[in-house]
């Protein structure tokens, strides 16, 4: 029986090792979490190339089709995929 005012051993213990198990399910979950966040870091960057292309593009006749695997190709690839995604847009 606890006194009042004191603390349990039992407490103590249920506590520990709730705070361990949040512990090991946090960083389990973790991982999958970064890939879904470095693709959403990747769309977004994407999309800002190509807007900027298609912006600076209009002027010239230039445009490249917005979608989710060019946006994630230029995303994802860099330089390289923001001139893979127009190449492949002039070739279509």
């Amino acid at each position: 029986m606890p006194t009042s005012g004191g603390l349990d051993l039992s407490i103590v213990l249920a506590y520990t090792v709730g705070l361990i198990l949040a512990y090991f399910v946090l960083r389990l979950l973790w991982t999958p979490a970064k890939v879904v966040l470095r693709l959403g870091y990747a769309l977004v960057i994407g999309a800002a190339a190509i807007g900027a292309i298609n912006l600076v593009g209009a002027y010239i006749g230039l445009h490249v089709p917005f979608n989710v695997l060019s946006v994630l190709g230029a995303g994802l690839l860099g330089l390289p995929g923001i001139v893979l995604v127009i190449a492949l847009g002039g070739l279509l």
